[in-house]
């Protein structure tokens, strides 16, 4: 988890500079704008694509007086911008093809996944003779980040030192090395990412983590459908893990067991394409998951340790995804492009487990997936999803959670937008190393962490944003807010002595949102007060964390 200080202070970090030749032969600079047909002209047309300029903006503007400062100047020097052949490779055009709004769009939206990119704009600057030019613009943060990070939820700590690089001499690569360590476990992890393997949209993914309580290691690598129009894809993951599971209540340990995991899962994809505004993909798979459970003979288990558990299955799986992306800011980050679907998605996956593959049993494994947005008014938006995972056996239903969400925006001023969220999941013989829980690291800010756990849980948060153009020490947008919690988890049946029924909290805080450094989140400074409870924990929590969205 990125912290306050670090990402903050992370463009001032040194770096020894490295000189390195561009390997495309792209202009640097972009033409002179001249006036151009719309979109739909050049599309009616047949335009083609001609010339692809690239300018990749550094860290600080120093066109801007504020910017042009010696410090910043010494950034600029220090860091070695996004070479321009990563850039071009994340496109999926180029010269000769067709002129498509969508597609410039598109990848527009894949450059802004890019940990190591600020944000992109792509747009036709010249047309003459049947053929366009495409300026691509973007801006580089800083992406070397090291030193100390700390954040608190649900009263207690955690800190990590860290040295790492999501944008490795301008390559887009990512690595790094970490020492994190919270309330379970101290964990010293280095990774490796590349999400563009060969400059073919291929993706891998390593990492290596040395535990306090085991040990992790886990290969990722895939060709995923990584644009609407792709017709193949294919990937493969291997995880190793082994650690100790704690089981909470009232948000302490009452039992722990040691816990080893062994995962394969391979697939290969397959689609029509782009058709009509929406793209169906099914895969074809195949899972291994083999859980082992131990007890620890220096702390013996409260409740039974659970019983090994071994799934393999093929599997089929259907996607259906609509391409109704719009653009928008100060939504759920500040100063920064959002782009949001506003289409339906839905994904289901259907899996037989057997002895003949190598399972404890016969079982039929369904998971299922859908979520769609609507304008519900001007300056108003509502997203919903739901959730379904069930094992299904021969003595019946062996396992089953799932869940309905909403999320509504309305933007209820110049710089302000009301947030609200539901959050509901109901479990049945969930597995016994996993818990449905609530509390200070899952939205009830106001009390401690994993505070209540249930086989049903509701949260409801209501939230009034606030957005600046505020840029602090011009590295990072400030934004407030202030909100009102309310949930609980229960289990159905079951009656507590110390039952605090539905729990609310109150509060207020700053954002901090990171304009010159890697990575999205966004840090977060709360002070929530809890409304209920018995007095046995603090009246007043302290939260610093780093989330995804505001």
């Amino acid at each position: 988890m990125v912290a306050a200080a670090s990402a903050l202070l992370a463009p001032l970090a040194p770096l020894v500079p490295v000189a390195w030749a561009d390997e495309a032969a792209l202009a640097v600079d972009a033409p002179e704008p001249h006036p151009i047909p719309d979109d739909e002209v050049l599309e009616a047309e047949g335009a083609r694509i001609g010339k692809i300029s690239i300018r990749v903006s550094d860290v600080f503007d120093l066109e801007d007086p504020e910017q042009d400062k010696k410090i910043f100047r010494f950034v600029n020097r220090l860091h070695r911008t996004t070479r321009d052949g990563v850039i071009l490779e994340e496109l999926l055009f180029e010269p000769g093809d067709t002129y498509s709004s969508r597609l410039l769009a598109e990848s527009e939206r894949k450059l802004r996944e890019r940990r190591y990119l600020y944000d992109a704009d792509i747009k036709p600057v010249e047309y003459r003779d049947g053929t366009v030019d495409i300026h691509v613009d973007t801006r580089d943060v800083w992406t070397l980040n090291a030193g100390v990070a700390f954040s608190r939820s649900g009263g207690e700590n955690t800190t990590r030192l860290s040295i790492s690089d999501t944008n490795f001499l301008g390559t887009g690569k990512e690595v790094g090395i970490s020492r994190k360590e919270d309330v379970d476990r101290v964990r010293s992890e280095a990774h490796f990412r590349d999400y563009n393997l060969f400059g073919n949209h291929s993706e891998i993914e390593v990492s290596v983590s040395d535990n306090s309580d085991g040990n992790r290691y886990l290969l990722h690598l895939r060709r995923p459908f990584f644009a609407l129009d792709t017709r193949r894809s294919k990937g493969m993951t291997l995880i190793s893990e082994e650690r100790i599971d704690p089981i909470f209540d009232r948000g302490q340990v009452i039992s722990e067991f040691r816990h080893k995991i062994e995962v394969f899962d391979g697939h290969w994809g397959f689609s029509g394409g782009l058709d009509k505004g929406s793209v169906k993909r099914w895969k074809i798979g195949y899972t291994f998951i083999r859980d082992q459970f131990f007890e620890i003979p220096e702390r013996p288990p409260t409740i039974e340790v659970p019983a090994d558990r071994t799934l393999s299955y093929p599997w089929v799986d259907f996607e259906f995804v609509q391409d109704r992306f719009i653009k928008t800011r100060d939504l759920d980050k500040i100063a920064r492009t959002e782009d949001l679907n506003l289409g339906t998605r839905f994904q289901t996956r259907l899996g037989y487990s057997t002895p003949t593959f190598g399972g404890d049993e016969d079982l039929v494994i369904f998971g299922s997936n859908a979520s769609t947005g609507f304008h519900v008014g001007t300056g108003k938006l509502l997203f919903a999803d739901a959730n379904v995972g069930l094992r299904w056996g021969r003595d019946g239903l062996d396992t089953l959670a799932a869940g309905i969400n909403g999320r509504f925006y309305w933007r209820d001023g110049k710089n302000k937008v009301f947030y609200s969220t539901l959050q509901t999941a109901a479990v049945e013989n969930l597995d016994p190393e996993q818990q449905l829980l609530i509390g200070g690291d899952s939205g009830l800010r106001g009390y401690p962490l994993r505070f209540e756990s249930g086989d049903r849980r509701v949260l409801l948060t209501l939230e009034q944003r606030f957005f600046t153009q505020w840029e602090l020490f011009k590295l990072a947008t400030v934004g407030a807010a202030v909100f009102f919690d309310v949930g609980r988890a229960w289990f159905v049946g079951q009656e507590r002595v110390d039952d605090f029924g539905v729990l609310k909290d109150i509060g207020f805080g700053l954002r901090l949102g990171p304009s010159r450094s890697g990575g999205k989140t966004l840090v977060h400074l709360d002070v929530a007060f809890p409304l209920d409870g018995d007095g046995s924990f603090e009246s007043v929590q302290w939260l610093v964390s780093t989330h995804e969205s505001l």
